[in-house]
């Protein structure tokens, strides 16, 4: 994935050094995110344009039969980026004193909350069949703190135990590879044990930080990509074994980290299920500057998705 996970914090760093930090660096490039987002949306687009015109000659329901298996093949586990615009309000005492810079960025806070909200909101009224029927789609945004919390504990685990199934299995396709090749790069015979000792600020946190949910393109059977950064605050603790499966005496390392863990899950807009949560990555809190960034980053994407529809 070209896209940005972070570790946050130096501390991070110190336990983590070893195996973290190189994978955090090759999360950096957001521009390259949106380029990658765009292609993956251009060629998607085109995909199902073609599919769409072999689909014309067939009966309705072979035809709907032969969607719902083309909508089928695209999963959480393809999506290679974060979507652009995540907004991720870093915590108080982190936020800008100057007034100049504090009031916009909070506006852009808020305004940012409001759309993200508003979309949320938008897929799951689609879902309703009637007007005055139940909507289909449901966000169970409790669940959704509660898997984040299971993925990022499996995620941790598995990176330092080796375990690249597990890590395949809650991952998305281009972070499970990052992490199996920080596995691969250790020296022969490094072996680790991950654990959670306890969560921290439990008034606060873990809670949800950024939602949003996008279609791939603008045609009406497009799956849409739900994206959820979930903030956790807890204390870990890391070994270095030997061998035999014992403790490496000094190798102990006790941190107390903060968190933003990225999943995605994409949803069948014909049927309106939901696939199963990634981990895509770990984000950084947004700041004035990266949030700069952020917003020529989207004006750029979207002149490369009017491109996109001239060639559709």
């Amino acid at each position: 994935m070209a896209a940005s996970s972070r570790m946050v914090g130096r501390r991070a760093q110190d336990i983590f050094s070893q195996d973290i930090a190189p994978t955090v660096t090759r999360f950096n490039t957001r521009l390259q995110t949106g380029r990658q987002f765009s292609a993956t949306a251009t060629a998607l687009a085109m995909n199902r344009r073609q599919q769409r015109e072999s689909n014309r000659a067939l009966s309705p329901r072979v035809a709907s039969q032969r969607q719902n298996e083309q909508m089928g093949g695209f999963s959480a586990s393809k999506i290679p980026m974060f979507l652009p615009g995540t907004f991720i309000l870093p915590l108080a005492s982190k936020l800008p004193r100057e007034p100049s810079v504090l009031y916009p960025f909070l506006k852009a806070y808020i305004k940012t909350r409001f759309t993200d909200t508003a979309a949320t909101y938008l897929a799951k009224f689609a879902s309703m069949k009637s007007f005055f029927s139940r909507p289909t789609y449901k966000l169970k945004n409790s669940s959704v703190v509660a898997t984040a919390k299971g993925l990022h504990r499996s995620m941790s685990e598995a990176l330092a135990s080796g375990d690249k199934t597990t890590i395949r299995k809650v991952c998305a396709d281009r972070m499970a590879d990052t992490l199996i090749a920080t596995i691969d790069a250790r020296p022969a015979g490094k072996r680790y044990a991950w654990e959670l000792v306890k969560y921290t600020h439990k008034l606060r946190y873990p809670r949800i930080m950024s939602q949003k949910i996008a279609k791939i393109d603008q045609s009406r059977d497009s799956p849409m990509i739900r994206q959820v950064v979930v903030r956790i605050c807890s204390r870990q603790r890391r070994v270095e074994l030997d061998k035999n499966g014992e403790v490496v005496p000094g190798s102990e390392r006790e941190v107390d980290l903060v968190e933003n863990i990225a999943m995605s899950a994409v949803i069948n807009p014909q049927t309106w299920k939901q696939d199963e949560w990634r981990i895509i990555g770990t984000a950084k809190d947004t700041t004035p500057d990266s949030w700069d960034a952020e917003v020529n980053l989207m004006k750029q994407v979207e002149a490369l998705e009017v491109t996109k529809h001239k060639i559709l």
